[in-house]
């Protein structure tokens, strides 16, 4: 199959404002890049042609760090994202119980409350939810995952309940036995996985991290493509602590190599917590004097780090506080030095979220081979959050994409879903504005522009993972991957980058979203 694709603004994204007339796709691939001329002469007499009307194309978008496994997981339970006070949750929570006619003794499961943006300003407790039911098990994850609320019904099941002064909420590592009985959906796993996918095609995404994949995960992950479910590569990157290793031996064909659709990206560790909850480990504590802890020793990690650099493996490493940051960094430069093996160079560990990462931390990426993927939209969404709890010159520095722009690195950027919406655009607004909710510049000095912001979503991701020869750009021989904006992100004004609307996502030349 041949189709010509013209008629519109080409962003090939090799070069800063390079644009092409048309291009020329072929069985998936990209046969051809230039002017309509050429393309016209190149294709056969039967080519199709997709008509841009005057639309913008780009590659299609790369996601940088994210959780298929965990959207999907989401997408059964009760969304809070929109509360704004405990009597919130409450009603939240039971419009889902009455939704969903669930019965006494099912788990009620809600996910995506912020404290900072409930009238209480603070967590609600146990006796909050046994408002809900007092007949349900039920459990709440804060928006970012490392912290939840149980009521007593949960924690006394969950044999956790030790006291009445015992408040509900858990952090952490301590939310496992819970968290474990209350994810399980009585929703089809197909069902639920082919919607988690939809949200990354209509976000014009055609390459999907699930990015904390355990054994079990995996083997779900390995049915569902099988039955031929994914339209859209997916990497899954394999929690260490859960013997990634043993699986990656058992499927070496799955490493670096898509069978339908789904790959082995690496391993993956977490060593700390979250900024905004305050859990994150910094070298120097919050403004009320707390701090987050480790997660893991240091010979734990120099020893995960070392058996990956044996393994030949991509590692990626979840650093929220520069303490966290500047562990990962010792432990990698350890496994280099006492592992025998060549090459390293092509690994590319990343350094995940890489929120407090300090300047002279990013100064050592370069020499390891190291990658920063920043969240950088918590500078809209959490940067007031920060201001508070870091100080104004830390939150200045949170996600210091000036810093990685000085020492010439391919950052990337993503959305840590279902933390936030994998949302490109949003993405991009953010970095090149650096404006909290409340209207405040945070840190002048990592503004971008919008075609370096651009670069961190698609060739940058693409090298992260190792395909840049395949995907993130537009040139000849490529996956003919694409996302058709109905705007020119480099021409609009800043603000009314969320604005645009993505009208196609096209994957291997197929249309795997179309906005209706």
């Amino acid at each position: 199959m041949e189709r010509i694709y013209c008629n519109g603004t080409i962003l090939t994204m090799r070069y800063p404002r390079e644009t092409a007339q048309a291009v020329l796709t072929r069985n998936g691939k990209i046969a051809l890049v230039g002017s309509i001329e050429n393309v016209r002469r190149a294709a056969g007499n039967h080519a199709e042609v997709f008509d841009l009307e005057g639309k913008t194309m780009l590659p299609a978008f790369l996601d940088g760090h994210g959780h298929l496994s965990m959207l999907a997981q989401n997408l059964a339970q009760a969304d809070l994202s929109a509360a704004r006070s405990f009597q919130d949750i409450i009603d939240l929570l039971r419009t889902f119980r009455a939704k969903n006619a669930l019965f006494h003794g099912e788990y009620i499961v809600g996910f995506g409350y912020d404290e900072n943006r409930l009238l209480e300003k603070r967590h609600p407790d146990r006796r909050v939810l046994d408002q809900v039911s007092d007949e349900n098990p039920i459990f709440i994850s804060h928006v970012s995952f490392h912290m939840g609320v149980a009521n007593t019904l949960a924690l006394k099941q969950a044999k956790i309940f030790k006291h009445d002064e015992c408040t509900g909420y858990l952090a952490e590592t301590d939310m496992t036995a819970i968290y474990a009985q209350a994810a399980e959906s009585k929703l089809p796993v197909e069902h639920l996985y082919k919607k988690a996918q939809d949200v990354y095609l209509q976000n014009g995404i055609c390459t999907i991290q699930d990015g904390a994949v355990g054994k079990k995960q995996f083997q779900q992950l390995q049915e569902l493509a099988d039955q031929r479910l994914f339209q859209v590569d997916v990497a899954a990157y394999l929690m260490m602590t859960d013997d990634a290793h043993s699986v990656v031996q058992a499927n070496a064909n799955l490493l670096q190599t898509y069978q339908k659709h789904l790959k082995i990206g690496g391993y993956k560790l977490v060593l700390d917590g979250s900024p905004q909850g305050k859990t994150a480990w910094m070298r120097e504590p919050y403004t009320d004097g707390t701090n987050g802890s480790a997660w893991m020793r240091d010979d734990e990690v120099k020893a995960f780090a070392l058996q990956a650099v044996n393994d030949g493996v991509q590692l990626m490493a979840h650093c929220n506080g520069d303490a966290a940051s500047e562990q990962f960094l010792n432990s990698y430069q350890y496994a280099l030095e006492h592992s025998g093996r060549r090459n390293t160079q092509k690994l590319r560990p990343v350094m995940l979220h890489s929120q407090t990462v300090r300047q002279d931390q990013l100064s050592r990426f370069s020499d390891l081979g190291m990658i920063p993927s920043f969240f950088v939209d918590h500078v809209y969404r959490w940067g007031d959050v920060h201001r508070k709890n870091l100080g104004q010159t830390r939150a200045q520095n949170i996600s210091p994409v000036g810093w990685a722009e000085e020492f010439c690195l391919p950052y990337t950027f993503h959305q840590d879903t279902p933390v936030l919406p994998p949302n490109m655009l949003s993405t991009i607004r953010t970095a090149v504005q650096r404006v909290t909710e409340q209207g405040v510049l945070l840190g002048k000095q990592h503004t971008i522009s919008a075609y370096q912001a651009l670069q961190a979503v698609t060739i940058h991701t693409a090298f992260q993972y190792g395909e840049e020869k395949q995907k993130g750009s537009i040139e000849k021989n490529k996956q003919a991957d694409f996302v058709i904006l109905d705007q020119n992100p480099l021409c609009v004004d800043t603000q009314a980058l969320t604005d645009i609307h993505i009208t196609h996502t096209i994957a291997k030349d197929q249309i795997v979203y179309r906005r209706k």
